[in-house]
């Protein structure tokens, strides 16, 4: 604001000043409040009366909120301009300017309670202007914890729930993406009685898709150190070389032969024994639905998450590492008895982010710590063991038995519930209460005419099946044997798993039962 402000009437101030209730020395008290402003100003002479009112002369920069409005105008320019890194700069400095609640003496006064929401909601599409930019430039695993604030404090507010959505995707973490848009969904049906816009609506399709739109390309910067003629020439297929970030999980296992024989190894027989392992470690991997990434002479690297991101590649590259230790182990002790030749061994798994080419250029090798630290976690779990990093262990949670090892795991075993999922379930299920009353009824149905009822829930994934399902269980839980059967997503020998299961789970058969126990077991359930 550059020159001085209109002459504001006396009147007028004393209105606003006292909610149009002014006691009777208004006059008077606006008076002091003038001259106590001026002695603050320094006596300069730029607070001025002008016949019934004052006017108040002010320099180019000298007010906050107009620094604030050039810095995040130039912002939000280069942010449409495609230049993150300088639009999160003129934001971050825009929002260096707010120093606690703004005209915080006066929350209370009735006055400027219009002008508090202005300057507040200034502030909130500022930071969401910085946080689409801190995205922009890959920083979503950074600004998790500050949207997730920050949706708390505005629950509201749909623009921030879609960039909460976008981090967590970008970071992995899809189920949790889709829970924070079912959350959003839930306030606005229960508070206002509306449904989520068509942004993020939209946006919640494409995570249920894993639509590659919602990963961040990388735009490759032009070297300008390199003299004209050392540039290389494009690619001429008309296909377009993308790379993209992507959260994977990185197993790589690393072997080592040994012999006791003073003239060492023939290579022919190394090969050969090499060749047995890396095959029991790639059989493993894809197993488990992983993909190799390289084989060497002394190892394999193989990755989950790429080409598909599955909700659960940590926990299954960590059963594929396991599987590979166990067949590993047998192999080693294949080869003792074979000769005097010994197997050492050691695998790493580790989640983060990598770098890799889109399909259109299959050259180009994912890239990333995940890969570099998996291989210095093979190293130090030799001989024969499992270690993952911090990272791993939070994505498998109770899938596993693992102590602490040098700010890393030592993976035990497998947990003996480790081929399901659950879901941390803390909030009240809203909005389904006629879904639950025919499930109630098919049962109801069931108990009296001691028929067969079966029931089918179709949905979109993310809707709230399997939530559903649960609570239904737990409300016949005292009244009805339950057995459960779950299709396995992936692996060897699952065409009867649901029906084990249920049958283990009713008859309560365990795995180290005999024939004969498990007959008993039968019969007893079935008596009658």
């Amino acid at each position: 604001m550059t020159g001085p402000t209109p002459c504001r009437a006396a009147d007028r101030l004393v209105e606003e000043l006292y909610a149009g209730k002014p006691p009777p020395t208004a006059a008077k008290s606006l008076q002091a409040h003038v001259s106590r402003l001026r002695k603050a100003l320094g006596g300069d002479g730029r607070l001025q009366t002008r016949g019934r009112g004052y006017t108040l002369d002010l320099s180019g920069d000298e007010l906050d909120i107009e620094r604030f409005a050039t810095l995040h105008e130039r912002g939000k320019r280069s942010l449409d301009e495609g230049e993150p890194e300088p639009a999160a700069a003129s934001l971050r400095q825009a929002l260096a300017l707010w120093r606690g609640v703004p005209l915080g003496d006066l929350a209370y006064d009735d006055f400027a309670q219009a002008e508090l929401s202005r300057l507040e909601e200034l502030r909130l599409t500022c930071l969401e202007d910085r946080l689409d930019a801190d995205l922009a430039l890959g920083r979503h695993a950074e600004v998790v914890g500050e949207l997730e604030g920050h949706v708390a404090g505005h629950p509201l507010r749909e623009r921030p729930r879609a960039q909460l959505m976008l981090a967590l995707y970008r970071c992995g973490r899809q189920a949790e993406a889709l829970e924070a848009y079912q959350d959003a969904r839930r306030r606005l049906v229960d508070e206002l009685g509306i449904e989520p816009g068509r942004t993020l609506r939209e946006l919640h399709q494409a995570v249920l898709n894993q639509d590659p739109a919602l990963e961040l390309p990388l735009l490759e910067q032009p070297r300008t150190d390199l003299p004209a003629r050392a540039a290389r020439p494009q690619p001429t297929t008309g296909l377009a070389m993308r790379e993209v970030r992507k959260t994977v999980t990185a197993v790589v296992a690393g072997l080592a032969i040994a012999s006791a024989r003073e003239e060492g190894l023939d290579p022919e027989a190394l090969r050969h024994v090499i060749g047995r392992a890396l095959v029991e470690v790639e059989l493993a991997v894809k197993r488990h639905g992983g993909s190799i990434e390289t084989v060497t002479g002394d190892g394999v690297t193989a990755l989950f998450g790429l080409p598909a991101v599955h909700e659960d590649d940590a926990l299954r590259g960590v059963r594929a590492a396991a599987e590979a230790r166990d067949a590993l182990l047998d192999l080693a002790s294949a080869l003792v008895a074979e000769g005097p030749l010994e197997l050492d061994f050691g695998i790493g798994v580790s989640t983060g982010e990598v770098v890799t080419g889109a399909e259109s250029a299959p050259q180009l090798r994912a890239t990333g710590e995940p890969l570099t630290l998996s291989s210095r976690l093979g190293q130090a779990a030799r001989p024969s063991g499992i270690m993952i990093d911090e990272a791993t262990r939070r994505l498998v949670r109770d899938a596993i038995v693992a102590e602490p090892a040098n700010e890393a795991w030592s993976v035990i075993r497998l947990a003996e519930a480790a081929a399901g999922h659950v879901s941390r379930l803390v909030s009240p299920m809203v909005g389904r209460d006629r879904e639950r009353r025919r499930l109630h009824d098919a049962f109801d149905q069931a108990v009296s005419d001691r028929s067969c009822q079966l029931f089918t829930v179709l949905g979109v994934a993310g809707v709230g099946k399997s939530r559903l399902v649960q609570e239904f269980l737990g409300d016949v839980a005292g009244i009805a044997l339950i057995a459960r059967g779950r299709c396995l997503p992936y692996g060897e020998g699952i065409t009867y798993w649901p029906l084990l299961e249920a049958v283990k789970e009713a008859v309560g058969l365990e795995d180290g039962d005999s024939l004969g126990e498990a007959q008993a077991k039968l019969v007893a359930a079935l008596e009658g």
